[in-house]
């Protein structure tokens, strides 16, 4: 029996999108370690900071502008693949707008609050769009069952980039050039995915304003969610920017973006998770699979940190420099936080897949007004090390409602399925 169900989940289509996604996100990881090596070994610690900060900005920005359609693009193109060209125009037509939108914003800001380089700012505001042309097109792909050629080129993108860092350090050394290199590489993405799209819409573009409207009304719900998640997740670093300095950023980040990035073998999961639970029309049969899929994702958790707590020390002094050392408690930490967020993000996607997002907004505003007021008393008196606290508590949190909600809804419909017996 055991040997017949292996041999079935092999054959399945779900299970060779997973093995392909893990390997090409195994070999995207690498390749963000490399570039990640590059720039801390070649520039100060303030430098990386300041970088890390002018990104945090483009992507929270790119967090507004979505409005949560990447989600959408899945959800209708699953139900009617003719959707394509419409949802496509809508996609290329919303980027153009936020290009517009971002660029103008964030020169306001800066003249009253930033107080950069304007080419800085321009170079951060033009990262926006290909940004969100990148997510929208990768809900397109998850919809279409095109999830290998997403990892395609997006591999080919992170390849490009790190070439790109190559030449920063040996020739620019500057923050212009590696938001740049970052630009184009997001730009490679954008781009080779349209005109792979545009391919499979047979050549049609059709923006349409009542599609649009339609897939509003399932986004937006979703947006604010996805927002106020993602303000929970960044804005440690705001908080550290502006009151500790550049300096201590650059340690916290580089943490950050290690902790990230090893549970990113996790999150290949996610965006998976929607088409194939909104294919199942039972909810009991739903609940179960993600119960299994949840189960094995802890397991890989559990792995990866007890790995990492041994030999993160030694991970980070002969990769990155003893310059970084003071980041490895915080990176220990950090990845407990991410592993935690990892679980809850799989728990999300099954109330996506059902369209049932709307308590999802309450959870998230309680969990942001928590890490606010962490984040508020720890950072003046604990320094990078009580923000880092204060994502693990703030993370913690949250997956502990979902958790409870969902296996009450479980027990609950369990308890039916076995009286109509």
């Amino acid at each position: 029996m055991l040997l017949d169900k292996i041999l079935e989940i092999k054959k399945s289509a779900f299970f060779h999108d997973i093995l392909h996604s893990f390997v090409s996100k195994g070999f995207s990881i690498c390749l963000s370690f490399f570039v990640t090596i590059l720039i801390t070994r070649n520039f100060t610690v303030e430098v990386f900071g300041e970088y890390s900060y002018l990104l945090s900005i483009a992507i929270t920005f790119f967090q507004f502008s979505h409005l949560g359609f990447s989600s959408a693009n899945t959800y209708y193109v699953v139900r009617n693949k003719r959707l394509l060209p419409f949802l496509l125009g809508n996609t290329f037509t919303l980027s153009i707008v936020m290009c517009v939108i971002s660029l103008t914003v964030l020169l306001i800001l800066n003249h009253f609050y930033f107080h950069r380089e304007v080419l800085l700012i321009i170079a951060t505001a033009l990262i926006v769009p290909v940004l969100v042309q990148t997510e929208l097109s990768k809900g397109l792909y998850i919809g279409l069952r095109k999830v290998r050629v997403s990892n395609y080129i997006d591999l080919l993108a992170k390849a490009l980039y790190s070439i790109m860092v190559v030449s920063v350090v040996v020739y620019f050394q500057s923050i212009l050039s590696l938001l740049l290199a970052y630009f184009f590489q997001m730009a490679v993405f954008s781009s080779a995915s349209f005109f792979n799209l545009f391919k499979k819409s047979k050549n049609k573009i059709k923006p349409s304003f009542n599609l649009f409207k339609k897939t509003s009304s399932y986004s937006l719900r979703l947006y604010f969610t996805l927002f106020l998640s993602f303000l929970v997740l960044k804005i440690d670093v705001y908080f550290i920017e502006n009151m500790l300095g550049n300096k201590p950023l650059g340690i916290y980040s580089l943490a950050a973006i290690l902790a990230s990035n090893l549970i990113l073998i996790i999150q290949v999961l996610i965006p998976l998770l929607v088409p194939r639970l909104s294919e199942l029309k039972d909810d009991l049969a739903k609940i179960k699979k993600l119960m299994g899929i949840m189960g094995y994702a802890f397991l890989l958790l559990i792995f990866i940190n007890l790995v990492f707590l041994f030999c993160g020390e030694w991970l980070i002094v002969l990769v990155f420099d003893e310059k970084y050392l003071s980041s490895v408690p915080i990176f220990r930490i950090l990845l407990m936080a991410t592993s935690i967020l990892s679980l809850e993000s799989i728990l999300a996607q099954y109330y996506a897949s059902i369209g049932k997002i709307k308590f999802l907004i309450k959870y998230w505003i309680l969990t942001l007004i928590s890490n606010v007021i962490l984040n508020y008393f720890w950072i003046p008196e604990y320094g990078i090390e009580g923000a880092s606290y204060a994502s693990l508590i703030s993370y913690s949190f949250i997956l502990i409602l979902l958790l409870s909600k969902i296996l009450i809804e479980f027990y609950n419909w369990k308890t039916k399925h076995e009286n109509k017996l």
